[in-house]
Order: structure tokens, then C-alpha cells, then sequence
């Protein structure tokens, strides 16, 4: 077992040597003795502890897990796709582990490979869906996560008494890869955006790598060269390059996931959030009280997993935006208003869905 990334596994029959082994890395080793505490064992993304979002919302909520209900856990931080299947194994075959859990639908298949092969293991996965017997898919609302943002940007992209806004009534999205999950990013935004603004133009763009900020750059940048001037990242580390870019380019940008306008909040005016610890903790709390269950659980917008956040921005907008967003945020939770699911739909949804 490769210590370096195991950072706190714990194996029941190796014990001695394992303990050894992670006091020399810096993992925190878990005794294994008459301890009746429930363990999670975690694998996080190739971006690592660190990320400042997803990963690090989990890890949090394990931590507060691991204070407020007296659970322990080890956590991987896997450096390629193909590690997935190695940890997932590795914790499975201890048979030291309550709950195996998992985030994003990259380690999706192999986490269905290993579910198979251990079906008395109990698995969850964060942002997937795998169908197995002995598997949890909590399966956020993508697009209505970012939805409100979209309305938002619409609003914001007609007020120009903001000092970066342009008469152009042109926004943008910039997603992390090609997939189903960031399509419905794309179609919650512009849905957003169109239901609150018909006339408003929206510019889409793929880096490609979860880690490329720098062509994240180079594709708002042109976007806010097209008259773009509010842009929504969904493409985790890659997302630093759209903050970058309006920077430069004296527009705005948009986040997504743990709130990020502190990090530029000249530029950033709102996050497309995602309540991740709320999900993970109570996750671990269904597991401790003997309720969880396998199957597919979707979180949204009426669960307050997922949502926007205005806090820690320096840019000020219009009450009467913040009113607005607010009365359609309401539409959702009240079942008044339901979104459509794929780019496709939005033309017939919009008929279908005049404005409140």
C-alpha cells in the first residue's frame, strides 16, 4: 500500500505495520482495538485536499462528523482516474470500514465495479448515479444549482449603473469537461438566465481539464472580448482562470461550489452554491442512527443543498435583484416552477413558463 497517498487507511491485519508507516508520513492512524465507532473511509478527487470546495467541503464534514457523532475516518487522495478502483478495493478488502464514500461521477464506474464485488459493503457516491443493491447515489440538482445564478446574471447583465456592465446583455459559462452532469450546469444557467431575460445572449465554453486554468483564461477572455460581462465558472481548478480573466478584462464572474467571492470580490459578485457538508453529514448521520439506505437520493434547491450566495462580494447589487431572485428561488421550492432538464428543452420550457 502506497502510503504516500493513503494518507490515514487503516488495515485490521496489518495494523502494526500500517501505524508505522503512516506516523512516518503524517496520516492520522485510527486504533483499531475495541473501538464501536463507525468508520468512513473516503476517496476524494485527483484535485486533493486543498481544493478549496469540493473535497474540502467533505473532508470538513467528516471532521464534523468525527466530533459531533463520534465517528472515525481515513481518507485517498487518488493521483489519476485509475486509482479509484485500487482505493476502493483497498478499503473494501479491510473490512474495517462502515461506509465507503465517494465524490464525482469520475470514480463513478469504478465504484460500481468494486460495489459488485463486496455487496455486503455499504457505498455512497457524491454527484453520480450508480445502481447497485449496496450503493447510495446522492444526485444533486445540477441545474437548479445553477439556475438562480442565471437568473441572477440575466437581472445584473441589464443594470448598467454597475460600473462593468455593458449594454451588450451578453453572459457566459465556462464548464470543467463535456459530461451530463456540466450539461444541466449549462442548462440551469441559461434557463436561468433566459426566463428572466428573453434578449440575452449566452456564451458557452469547455476547457477540458479540471486543472487548466490558463485556457480557462483564454475562453472568457474572448467572451468578454464578445461583450460578455458576467461569467460563471463550473470547472473547478480551471475556474481560477475565468476569476483571472475578469480581472483583466474589468468584467464580472460567477463561482460555484463553497462560496469563492472572497477570493476576487471586485469581480466575483455571486456563487452558484452547493451545500456539500450539509449532504456528507447528514450522510454519515442516516448511517450512525441505522436509516441509511442504498438507492438514488437527489438534493436540490427545496433541500437547501444548493442555491446562491451574494456574502463576501464587494460588488453591491440592486436590492431589487436580490428581491427577484429571491420570489423565483420560491417558485421552486413551491413546486410552481420546475426546470427542464437538457439545452433542448429550455425553447419549449420557455413557452411554457412565462415570467411571474
Amino acid at each position: 500500500m502506497n502510503s504516500k497517498i493513503f494518507k490515514k487507511v487503516v488495515v485490521v491485519f496489518l495494523i502494526a505495520v500500517i501505524v508505522t508507516s503512516l506516523a512516518g508520513c503524517g496520516g492520522k492512524s485510527i486504533d483499531m482495538g475495541e473501538s464501536d465507532a463507525i468508520r468512513i473511509g473516503i476517496v476524494l478527487t485527483t484535485q486533493g485536499l486543498g481544493d478549496k470546495n469540493f473535497n474540502d467541503m467533505a473532508y470538513g464534514a467528516l471532521q464534523r462528523a468525527e466530533e459531533e457523532l463520534s465517528i472515525e475516518f481515513d481518507y485517498s487522495e487518488p493521483r489519476s482516474n485509475g486509482d479509484f478502483e485500487v482505493y476502493f478495493r483497498e478499503f473494501a478488502q479491510s473490512g474495517s470500514y462502515d461506509l465507503i464514500l465517494a465524490l464525482g461521477y469520475e470514480s463513478s464506474e469504478a465504484l460500481k465495479k468494486v460495489a459488485d464485488e463486496f455487496p455486503q459493503q455499504k457505498f455512497t457516491i457524491v454527484d453520480a448515479k450508480v445502481e447497485c443493491e449496496n450503493v447510495s447515489s446522492i444526485f444533486k440538482n445540477f441545474e437548479e444549482q445553477t439556475f438562480l445564478s442565471g437568473v441572477l446574471a440575466g437581472l445584473t447583465t441589464k443594470d448598467t449603473s454597475l460600473e462593468n456592465i455593458n449594454s451588450e446583455n451578453t453572459v457566459g459559462i465556462v464548464i470543467g469537461a463535456d459530461s451530463p452532469l456540466l450539461r444541466s450546469a449549462m442548462t440551469g444557467f441559461t434557463a436561468g438566465v433566459k426566463y428572466i431575460n428573453r434578449d440575452a445572449e449566452i456564451l458557452t465554453g469547455i476547457v477540458g481539464s479540471w486543472s487548466d486554468p490558463g485556457k480557462a483564461k483564454e475562453i472568457s477572455t474572448s467572451m468578454y472580448e464578445r461583450g460578455a460581462d458576467i461569467i460563471l465558472q463550473a470547472a473547478g481548478g480551471s475556474g481560477l482562470g475565468v476569476f483571472n480573466a475578469a480581472e483583466t478584462a474589468n468584467g464580472y464572474a460567477m463561482g460555484t461550489g463553497a462560496n469563492q467571492n472572497h477570493i476576487k470580490p471586485d469581480q466575483i459578485i455571486a456563487t452558484a452554491t452547493y451545500n456539500l457538508p450539509k449532504i456528507v453529514f447528514d450522510e454519515v448521520k442516516l448511517l450512525t442512527e441505522d436509516k441509511w439506505e442504498a438507492g438514488l437520493h437527489t438534493w436540490g434547491i427545496k433541500q437547501d443543498a444548493v442555491g446562491y450566495s451574494v456574502e463576501d462580494s464587494n460588488v453591491k447589487l440592486s436590492p431589487e435583484i436580490i428581491e427577484k431572485v429571491e420570489e423565483v428561488k420560491q417558485l421552486v421550492v413551491s413546486d410552481e416552477l420546475s426546470l427542464p432538464k437538457t439545452l433542448e428543452d429550455i425553447d419549449e420550457w420557455l413557452k411554457n413558463n412565462p415570467v411571474k
